[in-house]
């Protein structure tokens, strides 16, 4: 059977060696937890971020959607006094213009009572010149 004999000052060479590694392997796995943390940190940055975007445009949609109703609002006012308008200025031109026809329809009558008064004092007076 072969023995193998090492020699103490190889057994501590390998065992420097063998700590070196443990000591570099738990630096590696150190650094891997920081950038797993640093990871998630930046994630979670990014998921906030996205939040109030996301929250911020609602909030302009919803303004915005305020803004269009209020301007609905204004121009369904504008059009309902607009046509009151109109309708208060065909009803005074209808008045007026029933004014003017009962103003003709008078002065029509008051013409024919007097071409009437007329004819009746000619008749009177071809009356009188038979008689006189």
């Amino acid at each position: 059977a072969v023995v193998s004999t090492q020699s103490t000052g190889e057994q501590a060479k390998q065992a420097a060696e063998k700590k070196k590694l443990e000591e570099e392997l738990a630096k590696k796995l150190a650094e891997e937890e920081k950038d797993k943390a640093r990871i998630e940190e930046e994630k979670k940055k990014k998921e906030a971020e996205e939040e109030a975007s996301r929250k911020a445009q609602e909030e302009k949609q919803k303004e915005m959607a305020a803004k269009e109703a209020a301007k609905r609002e204004k121009d369904e006012e504008e059009f309902r006094a607009w046509r009151a308008q109109k309708l208060k200025l065909e009803e005074e031109a209808k008045m007026k213009k029933d004014q003017e026809r009962r103003n003709f329809e008078e002065e029509m009558k008051k013409q024919k009572e007097e071409e009437e008064r007329i004819r009746k004092e000619k008749e009177e007076e071809e009356e009188r010149r038979k008689f006189a």
